[in-house]
C-alpha cells in the first residue's frame, strides 16, 4: 500500500500540472509563462516520479493497473458515444408533418395510447432522429392523438430548471425541451407532470381520454413513455479497430443504471424499442409554429393527475 500510495501521488502532481498547462493555454495566457511554468513544475515532480518508480514491483503496479482499467472505461465510453453519434440521422421533423397527422386519423390502425412521448436526443425546435420516426412509421404504425418530442437539455449553470415548448401540429404534435441544471434531479416524470398541467390551465393542451368512456367519467388520458434503443450490429463500415471498441462499449452499457430509473420515469408507463443503429430514411416537407420559453418550480412532492 506504500508503494502504491507514493507513486499514485507522483503520477496525481504529473497529471494536474498537465491538466492546469491545459486550461492555461485554452485561456490564451502568455506561451512563454507556460513554458516556464511546466518546465519548472514538470522537472520537479519527474524527479519525484523516477525516485518512485523503483516501487512498481513492490506494490506500485496496482496504482497502474486500476489507473489504467479506469482510463480504459473512459476511451471506450467517450469514443463509443462518438460512433453512435455517427449514426444519428438527424431529420427535419417538418418533412414528416403529413404522415404522422395521417397515422393519427387512421382508423384502421389500432390506437397504441392516447399521448405518446418520444425521448429525443437532439436539441432545437425541428430536428428529430430517424429512428424515432422509424418507430411510429416503419417497425409498427403508433397511432395515438398526441406526440410529444421530449428532449432533455442539461445546463452548465447549478440550478437552472426550464422548459421550451412548441406546437409543430396543432392538436397532433408537440416539442418539449426540458433544461436541467446539473444539481438539479433528473425527475423527468415528475417535471414532465408539472409541464403538462401547466400547459392543460393555458389552454395549449388537453387530458381528455380518447376513449368515449373513460372521458365521460372525467378519467385522464394516458400517458406512454417511449425509450429508443439503438442495437449495435457488426458492420463492415467499421474499423478493427471500432468494432473492439463498439463491443466493449456495449459490454460496459449492461452494467450501466437503468435509463427510465435514471431518469426517474414511472417504468409502469415507459416502453423500450428497439431499432437498428443504421436505418436508411426517405423524407416529405412543411410549416413552423411559435416559441416559448418558461421557468419551472423545483418541485419538492410528486404531482397528482396524469
Amino acid at each position: 500500500m506504500e508503494a502504491a500510495y507514493g507513486l499514485s501521488i507522483t503520477i496525481t502532481m504529473l497529471m494536474t500540472t498537465f491538466l492546469l498547462l491545459a486550461y492555461l493555454s485554452q485561456k490564451a495566457v502568455n506561451k512563454f509563462v507556460i513554458a516556464l511554468f511546466g518546465i519548472i513544475f514538470i522537472g520537479l515532480e519527474s524527479i519525484f516520479c523516477a525516485a518512485n518508480m523503483f516501487k512498481f514491483f513492490h506494490g506500485g503496479w496496482v496504482t497502474v493497473l486500476i489507473a489504467s482499467l479506469l482510463f480504459l472505461v473512459m476511451y471506450v465510453w467517450h469514443n463509443g458515444k462518438q460512433l453512435r453519434s455517427r449514426q444519428v440521422n438527424s431529420m427535419d421533423v417538418r418533412e414528416q408533418y403529413k404522415i404522422i397527422s395521417d397515422i393519427k386519423n387512421d382508423k384502421s390502425i389500432p390506437k397504441f395510447a392516447t399521448n405518446m412521448v418520444f425521448l429525443s436526443k437532439l436539441a432545437g425546435q425541428y430536428e428529430i432522429e430517424q429512428k424515432i420516426l422509424y418507430s411510429i412509421i416503419n417497425k409498427h404504425p403508433m397511432r395515438a392523438d398526441h406526440y410529444i418530442l421530449l428532449h432533455i437539455d442539461y445546463q452548465d449553470e447549478p440550478s437552472t430548471l426550464a422548459y421550451e415548448f412548441f406546437t409543430l401540429v396543432p392538436d397532433t404534435l408537440y416539442r418539449i425541451n426540458l433544461k436541467l441544471g446539473f444539481r438539479v434531479h433528473p425527475f423527468v416524470s415528475r417535471y414532465f407532470r408539472q409541464i403538462i398541467e401547466e400547459l392543460v390551465q393555458n389552454g395549449e393542451f388537453t387530458l381528455d381520454s380518447c376513449y368515449p368512456s373513460l372521458e365521460k367519467h372525467n378519467i385522464p388520458a394516458n400517458f406512454i413513455f417511449v425509450l429508443i434503443n439503438r442495437i449495435y450490429v457488426a458492420l463492415n463500415m467499421y474499423s478493427m479497430k471500432e468494432h473492439f471498441i463498439m463491443n466493449l462499449y456495449s459490454i460496459i452499457g449492461k452494467m450501466r443504471i437503468n435509463v427510465s430509473r435514471s431518469l426517474g420515469l414511472d417504468t409502469s408507463n415507459v416502453i423500450v424499442e428497439n431499432v437498428p443503429l443504421n436505418i436508411p430514411v426517405k423524407s416529405t416537407a412543411h410549416t413552423i409554429s411559435p416559441v416559448r420559453i418558461t421557468n419551472l418550480d423545483p418541485i419538492e412532492e410528486d404531482i397528482q393527475g396524469i
